[in-house]
């Protein structure tokens, strides 16, 4: 199952977290049927989900969702300030094929540097040689031969 949205994954969790509260409830029920009517077993699992679900969404909404476009707007090379919000919340599937499509333009940029990082060095190297060595060539010209 692919989820999309942080609704998706809430009702996921809701669910199981519903899944949880029913079988324990209705072991309950079995061992100590006197404790609590029947109709206890359709309604608190149903609050259950509720309110799971409802923890779970403003968790995912406003914690992960949030902390990913501040990491979508810097991909997208975005000077917004950051209480401006995206129009559209990209699907996390969309911002992972961003993500990795940014990253290996940069891991190219950064090689890139790298090799002209390590062309600069040699060339300011045989630069710093040739000024400091004679060219022997040029030696008998200047008095320097025997």
């Amino acid at each position: 199952m692919k989820i999309e949205n942080s609704s998706q994954a809430a009702a996921i969790i809701g669910l199981i977290n519903t899944a949880v509260a029913a079988i324990l409830l209705g072991v309950l029920y079995v061992a100590y049927g006197s404790i609590f009517p029947a109709w206890c077993l359709a309604i608190v699992p149903a609050g259950v989900f509720l309110c799971s679900y409802l923890i779970a969404w403003l968790i995912i909404d406003k914690i992960i969702v949030a902390k990913i476009n501040v990491i979508y707007r810097i991909i997208q090379g975005s000077d917004k300030s950051k209480t401006s919000t995206p129009k559209a919340t990209p699907a996390i599937s969309q911002v992972k094929d961003e993500v990795l499509a940014w990253s290996s333009v940069k891991h190219e940029e950064i090689l890139s540097l790298r090799q002209e990082a390590r062309f600069r060095r040699e060339f300011i190297g045989n630069l710093a040689h040739e000024l400091r060595t004679p060219n022997f060539q040029y030696a008998g010209i200047f008095g320097y031969a025997n």
